[in-house]
């Protein structure tokens, strides 16, 4: 549009045609309108962001916010926005879904969808206003802090261990809980639910009622569980993209090995590197044990350990050693390549 202004004020001023200068007015009175409307489209908004539920890499998360329009008069259209979340490594742009309209004194509800792609300590720092309204020659935005700035942890990935944890509950002892579980001894039946092992179908019981039935077995009431990560070599002295994904990796079987743990009604601990939870069982657990490991730092000496009764389990793996106090091995599945 510039681009035209300056061909129409060049060919008005070399042939004095009114025609032209006529346009060329009209031209540059859009170009201040287009101007002025779009900056009163974004200067009086705010954006408010709400605490963030529970993140982890690899999985969507939901980041609820309001979108406010202070001024009392003046609406706000055609919006584009986005939410700015920042880690100690990098910053991510997250798109806003597409504002319309935007009255004066009106609050939106709106919400962002992000996957993680690294655990840690993120922070929702910024939200970014831009519009093209009224007539697309310009593109206005603006930039404004988030305040108060919302921070939230990204925990590990959740990766597939149900191999591991029914080892490990075979191995400790033979007492159930009333309560469904991997042990041996029938529980109750239940409707098929997505992802549930096909051998547990009750075949007979399913071509009766008509629908899938899922047999339940009870949980075993063995010792407490001590799970313990050494690993053998810092990040900052570890080479190669190949080696952080190992890193990662066996923090992230740590992380969801507790949790398939914890899930059926065992007592888990954790002993990491800088990271010592005694055990304990529920929900509480598992986002302690979230929250610590997204906050580990693998370069840090391994915690020490404190006296306990639960049964000492060692992952080892890539990176990992065996630790010289654990009851019980369990080797991690490799890291799959990216």
């Amino acid at each position: 549009m510039v681009g035209i202004a300056f061909a129409v004020g060049f060919a008005a001023v070399n042939t004095g045609n009114n025609l032209l200068f006529l346009a060329w007015g009209l031209i540059l009175g859009g170009i201040v309108i287009s101007g002025v409307l779009s900056e009163a489209a974004v200067r009086n908004l705010a954006m408010r962001a709400y605490p963030v539920h529970e993140a982890r890499v690899g999985r969507p998360v939901r980041l609820p916010c309001e979108l406010r329009n202070l001024s009392r008069y003046l609406p706000a259209f055609a919006l584009n926005n986005r939410l700015t979340v920042a880690s100690t490594q990098d910053q991510t742009d997250i798109e806003l879904p597409f504002t319309l309209r935007v009255s004066g004194r009106q609050t939106l509800a709106t919400q962002a969808t992000w996957t993680p792609a690294r655990r840690g300590a993120h922070e929702l720092v910024r939200a970014t206003y831009s519009t093209a309204y009224p007539f697309g020659f310009f593109i206005k935005s603006r930039r404004d802090p988030i305040e108060p700035a919302q921070r939230f942890s990204v925990a590990p990935a959740r990766v597939p261990v149900t191999a591991m944890a029914e080892t490990i509950e075979k191995g400790l002892g033979e007492t159930s809980l009333p309560q469904p579980g991997h042990g041996d001894e029938f529980f109750s039946l239940r409707p098929y639910r997505h992802g549930d092992d096909m051998r547990r179908v009750r075949w007979r019981r399913s071509a009766k009622s008509g629908r899938w039935v899922i047999a339940e077995h009870e949980a075993p009431a063995g010792s407490d569980v001590m799970l313990e990560l050494k690993l053998a070599v810092p990040p900052d002295q570890v080479q190669g993209p190949a080696a952080d994904r190992a890193v990662e990796h066996a923090i992230s079987v740590l992380c969801s090995l507790a949790e398939q743990l914890l899930e059926t009604g065992l007592r888990v601990g954790i002993r990491t590197a800088g990271v010592f939870l005694a055990p304990a069982g529920g929900d509480s657990q598992r986002r302690c044990v979230m929250l610590a490991l997204a906050a580990m730092d693998p370069g840090e000496p391994m915690a020490r350990a404190e006296p306990t009764s639960a049964r000492t389990i060692c992952l080892t793996g890539p990176l990992a050693p065996p630790s010289d106090s654990a009851d019980t091995y369990l080797v991690m599945p490799e890291v799959s390549a990216p």
